[in-house]
């Protein structure tokens, strides 16, 4: 009988051990990193073993990964990466798929992956063919590219409950408005405060008025950036709602809204040099902020580095940055402090988005 072929993805102890183990049983193996000396360490013990960033779209498919029986996904530590590569495989028609999840939120969202109901993109295009009163086409194969990592408070969620919801439309007559789509992703997500500038752009600022969502969408220049900060720290939901006071004083409800009145309106009126005085809070932060080992350190030296006010993203882990020059420094000297203190993170430089989300064919 014919030994099974099988492809490791990451090599580090764990994925090594799999590997050198299944070809002392003399099956077929192809060991996959991003790293040269683990590709070279293992490269005469296997079938064949390649260097690839399996976060490339497309890339286990070139290496021929869709013919193999069995595929081991290795890569725990880089969340973004384990399920990048996850998706791909599943999509490649791989018969059998194991991922080593590296925390139990981790291991949630890998069993999420395997069924297409419980895939938030999979649950809102079934959510907008019931709207639409039309079937979602027979067949075919979805592909999902996700470079927002996940659970991380930059609205990952919110970004797949649209993009289901443009894609279900498209497939079911395009019957929807934008309004349609905000209610929708409102309802599925709980709350507009993601989905809106998802599906609107810009800065959008949305209320809930009688079960309607009610947005308004502000242009934001090229001059101003993002910088954000994702260490490999989890912080659950749950997590982030203990960490806040059951009450708030009036003091300090009254200092929140005017802080959030200053940061939108110096947004609006370009005066970025005042941002920081807007990200002033004394709701979630001081309380969130302690569930990110070094955050207020990283903030600092966000601030130092250059950056016009820094503070956390969402609930966290993410620490976000804003600046209009300096951004590479910034990014850098954040990821470095947590690398500092163990913490492994990967930093993006973002641009605001003004026109929302939308279909590209």
């Amino acid at each position: 009988m014919k030994n099974k072929s099988y492809a490791v993805i990451g090599l580090g102890q764990f994925g090594m051990t799999v590997a050198l183990t299944l070809a002392e049983a003399n099956c077929d193996v192809l060991a996959i990193d991003d790293k040269d000396d683990n590709v070279q360490d293992i490269a005469e013990k296997v079938s064949y073993a390649v260097k690839a960033d399996v976060r490339d779209p497309g890339i286990l498919e070139s290496l021929g990964v869709q013919n193999v029986d069995v595929a081991v996904i290795a890569v725990a530590e880089n969340m973004e990466a384990s399920i990048t590569a996850t998706m791909q495989v599943k999509e490649l028609g791989v018969p059998f798929v194991m991922a080593k999840a590296m925390n139990s939120l981790h291991g949630r969202i890998l069993e999420k992956i395997r069924n297409f109901d419980e895939n938030m993109v999979g649950r809102a295009m079934k959510a907008v063919a019931i709207k639409n009163r039309q079937s979602l086409p027979k067949g075919g194969t979805l592909r999902l590219v996700n470079a927002i990592p996940p659970a991380r408070g930059l609205g990952s969620s919110s970004a797949a409950l649209v993009g289901g919801i443009l894609i279900g439309n498209a497939l079911t007559g395009n019957k929807m408005t934008r309004e349609d789509m905000l209610t929708m992703a409102t309802v599925l997500e709980g709350h507009p405060d993601n989905v809106a500038p998802a599906i609107y752009g810009g800065l959008s600022v949305s209320i809930m008025v009688d079960g309607k969502t009610l947005t308004n969408s502000i242009p934001i220049d090229d001059d101003l950036s993002f910088i954000t900060v994702s260490p490999e720290v989890e912080v659950s939901t749950e997590e982030a709602r203990k960490a806040l006071p059951k009450t708030i004083d009036y003091q300090s409800a009254v200092f929140n809204v005017s802080r959030v009145s200053f940061l939108v309106s110096s947004l609006f009126t370009k005066q970025y040099d005042r941002i920081a005085y807007g990200l002033q809070d004394k709701l979630h932060v001081p309380y969130r902020l302690r569930l990110i080992p070094s955050g207020e350190l990283v903030l600092k030296k966000a601030v130092e580095a250059g950056a016009l006010g820094a503070t956390i993203s969402g609930s966290g882990s993410t620490l976000i940055a804003f600046a209009t020059d300096q951004e590479v420094q910034i990014m850098d000297a954040m990821i470095n402090c947590f690398n500092d203190h163990g913490i492994a993170a990967t930093g993006h430089i973002l641009k605001c988005s003004n026109e929302g989300a939308k279909l590209v064919e």
